[in-house]
């Protein structure tokens, strides 16, 4: 098992460490933030069965990206494919790095598998990999954008 998770992850890390991917995941973080000022109304989708809207705009990887149309806590997010924790820490390290990288300038607050970036002008950014599904080992990471 052990040696699964270390492939995974080193996978995971040179698939997701070509420059390619880190452009588009700065473009369309980038492109979500400035979605929030108007409640990500410009994101295009469909809504599903819950009132969420699977959108278009999502980062590379994500197996699913999301706006929560909620007035009070209305946001943009993506969760990334369920998998053992270590696969989800390395995934969760890379995209702490990654979101350092397009986010300069914003407060960051480090938390136990969370890091958050906050820019009263602009929005909010959570990298959560604390999201562990019920009556399994599998666990998923999930961005969260909102203003």
């Amino acid at each position: 098992m052990r040696i699964r998770n270390f492939c995974t992850a080193l996978m995971l890390a040179s698939a997701i460490g070509s420059p390619a991917y880190a452009d588009d995941f700065c473009a369309n973080l980038k492109t979500a933030l400035a979605a929030a000022r108007t409640g990500f109304t410009h994101i295009p989708g469909p809504e599903d069965d819950v009132g969420w809207r699977e959108v278009k705009l999502a980062l590379p990887y994500a197996t699913d990206c999301y706006v929560e149309p909620d007035k009070r806590f209305v946001s943009y997010f993506c969760f990334w494919k369920k998998e053992q924790s270590g696969a989800v820490n390395a995934r969760y390290k890379y995209t702490v790095r990654q979101t350092d990288q397009c986010l300069a300038g914003f407060r960051k607050t480090v938390g136990d598998m969370f890091t958050t970036w906050r820019n009263p002008a602009i929005g909010t950014v959570t990298v959560d990999a604390r999201h562990v599904m019920k009556n399994a080992e599998t666990w998923s990471l999930m961005l969260k954008v909102e203003r």
